[in-house]
């Protein structure tokens, strides 16, 4: 039976096994497959560090940095580019802070030498890593993309074909969807076979079907859904353990895992927000049993010795299966830490069972405070219920994360006066994450009915194809991240106060004393503490306590 080396290549966060990788390592042992999982983003933190790699997974997606150091070894492109680093330069002045400060005390805007110095480090690594893979003897090499991992792939992909020319390359992952997998097996002679779709069956059944040692003709292998998701093998994330537990960074890193419970969108299914490119194979909603999932999450929970979870639904089952399975979960001794991606119309008494239950970190989809904005992307949701889902959460001890978006098709000034004006009566809510023009995702109805939604001059990234340097016509098939010109937009001048103002509420709540209202119960009296935002090291600060009969 063909050996198979799966690999989780750098530019990806090392602080958990990747659910990809380890559901087809589980398909393949159902199968009888030998298989070892290489966490290539783990290797690669340990030579450039766990910060440098946190900072590239959490650049902005318009630089494709994660994609940018490894790009030289898949055109043959000079590393030192001098139009390339001028363009790099000037967009990462615009949209990255500044680096941190130096010997003089004194912060720099980003500078090339970071990405040059990363840039030698990952070439280097290519190098190295092909080299373990091959000594490896896996005879079939298959890599899971995504997020910005194409170029760290092919990189690898095309050592890998140098050394050893009749090893089989397998590419999947989100990055291969279609066209995206069909334009990758055209422009890369180093990849043989592209699984497009949910390949954790496909694969394995593919790789148990080989007989002999000829090679399979190139092709993109369309991968049906999976719609019984109880038949879905337990995922194997043994060789993550094993690799952290020889690290050199170890104790810098606290493994959680990762969990899937369903697939699809419930809500997507009925009104499919219009900025998001999600289930682009199918939005159609399936779930495993209340059994299964429990049973998975205790068995996994006891194997790896780790009860934090990382659950990458795209959304909380609502339905009363779901609720059959937040009862269970809140059975479950000692208790589970779960985070979940939630629709935001959830009550009060639902977000008291999902604590219960150990969900204690959500991500609630809410990206605006305006009903007319809320309404244009057909977010199902009014922003009088985002506001009572952040305030359930503050109250219940649940950590949400959301981001507020911006720019869109024929917004109005008043939208954002609303937003505005209404701040500083919110500041004690967790503040959002961050905040982003509203993107253009391959799949998202902003895509694929552009024109009708209003949205003008749809094309990928400049930095695709500063990246990629293939073609406009194959860069725009290959790319996931899109930019356009939205009709009836406001300024980003005219935004300015806007973001600044959520800047600031988010800088409250890093410090020491966040803002806070709260109302405590003093016998047949009630005391209100309302602790406002303030500057750093603002001596002005107060907290102001009302009795309240």
């Amino acid at each position: 039976m063909n050996r198979v080396a799966l690999i989780a290549p750098p530019v990806l966060s090392p602080i958990r096994p990747s659910m990809g990788v380890s559901a087809v390592k589980g398909g393949l042992r159902a199968h009888g497959v030998d298989a070892r999982v290489y966490y290539l983003n783990l290797t690669f933190a340990e030579r450039i560090g766990l910060e440098e790699t946190e900072w590239l997974v959490s650049s902005p997606v318009n630089l494709l940095l994660g994609e940018w150091i490894f790009s030289h070894r898949i055109r043959g492109a000079d590393p030192h580019d001098a139009a390339n680093e001028s363009w790099l330069e000037k967009a990462a002045k615009r949209l990255l802070p500044p680096d941190p400060a130096g010997a003089s005390g004194r912060q720099s805007t980003p500078s090339l030498q970071r990405m040059r110095r990363l840039r030698e480090q990952a070439s280097a690594f290519v190098d190295d890593a092909a080299v373990s893979i091959v000594q490896g003897g896996a005879s079939i090499v298959a890599f899971s993309t995504s997020f910005q991992q194409s170029c760290a792939s092919l990189a690898i992909a095309a050592r890998l074909k140098e050394i050893d020319p009749s090893i089989v390359i397998c590419f999947g992952g989100a990055n291969c969807a279609q066209p995206m997998g069909g334009a990758l097996l055209e422009s890369f002679a180093q990849i043989d076979i592209v699984f497009s779709g949910e390949a954790d069956a496909a694969f394995p059944q593919w790789v148990a079907g080989l007989h002999g040692d000829a090679m399979p003709s190139r092709q993109v292998i369309e991968c049906p859904p999976i719609w019984e998701m109880d038949a879905l093998p337990l995922p194997d994330m043994d060789d993550f353990f094993e690799q952290w537990s020889c690290s050199p960074l170890r104790e810098a890193i606290r493994p959680g895992l990762v969990f899937e419970s369903s697939r699809g969108c419930w809500w997507g299914a009925k009104h499919h927000c219009r900025f998001c490119g999600l289930n682009g194979e199918t939005m159609a909603f399936r779930t495993k049993s209340p059994e299964r999932i429990t049973g998975e999450l205790q068995t996994l929970a006891e194997r790896y010795g780790v009860r934090s979870f990382q659950v990458v639904d795209n959304i909380l089952d609502q339905s009363r299966q779901g609720q059959k399975v937040i009862a269970a979960l809140a059975a479950i001794d000692p208790p589970l830490q779960l985070f979940y991606e939630v629709k935001a119309n959830l009550r009060h008494e639902q977000l008291i069972d999902l604590a219960r239950a150990g969900i204690t970190h959500v991500q609630p989809g809410i990206e605006s405070l305006d009903d007319d904005l809320l309404q244009s992307m057909e977010k199902g949701v009014s922003a009088l219920q985002n506001l009572a889902h952040l305030r359930s959460c503050a109250e219940i001890g649940i950590t949400p994360a959301w981001n507020l978006l911006y720019r869109f098709p024929d917004e109005s000034s008043e939208s954002y006066a609303f937003i505005e004006a209404m701040l500083p009566a919110i500041e004690h809510l967790p503040p959002p994450t961050g905040h982003s023009p509203v993107r253009l995702d391959r799949f998202s109805p902003y895509f694929e009915r552009a024109e009708a939604l209003g949205f003008s001059d749809v094309r990928p990234f400049e930095a695709y194809e500063r990246v990629f340097r293939l073609p406009a016509a194959v860069v725009t098939r290959l790319a996931y991240f899109f930019r356009g010109t939205p009709r009836g937009v406001l300024t980003l001048e005219s935004m300015a106060p806007l973001l600044s103002k959520l800047d600031a509420w988010g800088e409250c709540h890093r410090q020491d004393e966040p803002p806070a209202l709260a109302m405590i119960e003093l016998g047949d009296a009630s005391m209100i503490i309302d602790t406002p935002g303030s500057p750093r090291n603002d001596s002005s600060r107060s907290t102001r306590q009302k009795p309240v009969c």
